[in-house]
């Protein structure tokens, strides 16, 4: 209940997120106060759309993918762990592999290897 008032009138967007996401998976305003953090391109953006994008929301996955062509590499980094890792969408998460920053080509690299093994071709 304290989430339910608190987090509707934060203004810090990370603590937001992190307010939503302590709510259960299948609690209904769980998605209400994920959506409107993703209208960025910020961490909290990715991060939420991740969320949501596990839980098969289809403009979150349209969010993760204009986010693999953020400026930010941590924020491209997140994107491809929840595309590779998290949604097995390998063929998404493929190409940075030769992104121009190490820890995106990394994080790209173990999100590949740690894929659902039907997803990796």
């Amino acid at each position: 209940a304290l989430i339910l008032k608190r987090a509707p009138h934060e203004g810090a967007r990370a603590v937001r997120l992190r307010l939503a996401l302590a709510l259960a998976a299948d609690h209904p305003q769980r998605r209400a106060l994920l959506v409107p953090l993703m209208q960025l391109d910020d961490m909290s953006a990715a991060q939420a759309a991740s969320e949501l994008a596990l839980r098969g929301e289809p403009a979150a996955s349209q969010k993760l993918a204009a986010l693999l062509h953020s400026k930010t590499p941590s924020i491209r980094s997140t994107v491809v762990r929840a595309l590779a890792h998290g949604l097995g969408r390998v063929h998404d998460a493929r190409w940075l592999l030769l992104d121009a920053d190490t820890g995106v080509r990394v994080a790209a690299a173990a999100a590949i290897l740690s894929a659902p093994r039907r997803s990796v071709r």
